[in-house]
């Protein structure tokens, strides 16, 4: 039996699973939809190109009602512009997935060739009084570019080490996390470079 009454909140919340999928619908096309396991879906039935077509929006509650109706305007627009609004939200769901692939590639990434940076730095902070760190950037190797694109921080420490304290340090760390060098601009598990020491200007043969 189809039920048409308006939906609100109270009456979406306590609709029960039954042991077949059911539909409640309010009129125009727009209702939930609940199966078995209690799995609420927003759903829209409409007529394009004089064939029905059907729309799911997303799921309750994670989806409000109010969203949802939000969602149907927005779909009740694009079909009265000429647009198939179930083609429109398939598109907008495929570069959702795209943008949260290429995130999860990002963050996959970082979490592969970060850590060494971390740990880098937690060991860095030992000799620090005081340490700030900017966020991370990624660069295009330079030098040798047969290797994969390089992730950068910059930290300013206050530390009471000497200029040649903190280079002996930085080596050592590098040393600890595996750093080898085989040749110029190889790649590296870590590279520490000491840019400035206040404004002191020194050149020696490592410094």
């Amino acid at each position: 039996m189809v039920t048409r009454k308006r939906l609100t909140d109270s009456r979406v919340r306590d609709l029960k699973p039954r042991p077949k999928r059911f539909e409640v619908w309010e009129g125009g096309g727009f209702g939930i939809r609940v199966t078995p396991r209690g799995v609420k879906s927003w759903v829209w039935v409409y007529h394009f190109g004089g064939r029905p077509r059907r729309m799911t929006f997303g799921t309750y509650p994670e989806m409000t009602l109010h969203s949802a109706r939000v969602e149907l305007a927005n779909a009740q627009d694009r079909l009265s512009q000429g647009e198939d609004p179930g083609n429109t939200l398939a598109e907008k769901r495929r570069e959702e997935r795209q943008a949260e692939t290429i995130k999860q590639l990002a963050e996959d990434f970082i979490e592969k060739y970060a850590s060494n940076i971390r740990s880098g730095l937690e060991t860095l902070r030992r000799h620090a009084v005081d340490m700030k760190v900017s966020s991370l950037y990624r660069t295009v190797p330079m030098g040798f570019d047969s290797q994969p694109h390089f992730l950068n921080v910059v930290c300013r420490i206050l530390t009471r080490l000497s200029p040649f304290e903190l280079l002996h340090a930085t080596k050592a760390i590098e040393a600890g996390l595996s750093r080898r060098r085989t040749f110029p601009n190889a790649p590296r598990t870590l590279d520490i470079d000491v840019l400035l020491y206040g404004s002191r200007s020194i050149q020696t043969r490592i410094l």
